[in-house]
């Protein structure tokens, strides 16, 4: 019954040890693996949570990739998504400019008043840095890429190297 009554006591003295075990900050997960500015304020990227690029050849040609942002907003992270189109008669590969394939953004954030206006490029660059095909990833650098709204009265302007999600075997 001691022997019983011993084995019993260590394990509850296991378990309780496991419950206050904690991981302080430098043990938690970020989800950011880069940095975008848009418009000048600088934010956290991720290609975690995302919504996958791909490109049509066997259709319209048409493409797109979205920049999936991070906001901190009251200590919570939002996620903002920067979605842009193109057209093109081939796969984007490294060194290609999507500034020249008919570029137009449309976002998804809090910057602007409405998720249902599309931007169409105005100046500057969004090049393709690499190709990860077999990570589903794409590396683009903007330099000074500027859309504008329809009307003209709202523009975004992107800086910085990130890497987004793409399906390469559509």
């Amino acid at each position: 019954m001691k022997k019983y009554l011993s084995l019993m006591a260590f394990a509850m003295i296991a378990v309780f040890g496991l419950a206050f075990v904690s991981c302080d900050d430098d043990d938690e997960m970020s989800i950011s693996n880069g940095e975008i500015e848009i418009n000048g304020v600088k934010y956290k990227t991720t290609t975690e949570i995302t919504m996958e690029g791909s490109w049509n050849e066997d259709g319209d040609n048409e493409g797109s990739f979205t920049v999936a942002v991070l906001n901190n907003v009251g200590g919570t992270e939002d996620v903002w998504y920067e979605t842009f189109y193109f057209e093109s008669d081939k796969m984007p590969k490294e060194g290609d400019d999507f500034a020249q394939m008919s570029l137009t953004q449309s976002p998804m954030d809090d910057l602007y008043e409405s998720i249902f206006d599309d931007f169409s490029y105005v100046s500057g660059s969004a090049k393709v840095k690499s190709v990860n095909k077999s990570k589903g990833l794409m590396t683009i650098s903007f330099n000074n890429l500027k859309t504008k709204n329809k009307k003209g009265t709202f523009t975004y302007t992107f800086n910085g190297t990130v890497s987004v999600s793409f399906n390469f075997e559509r």
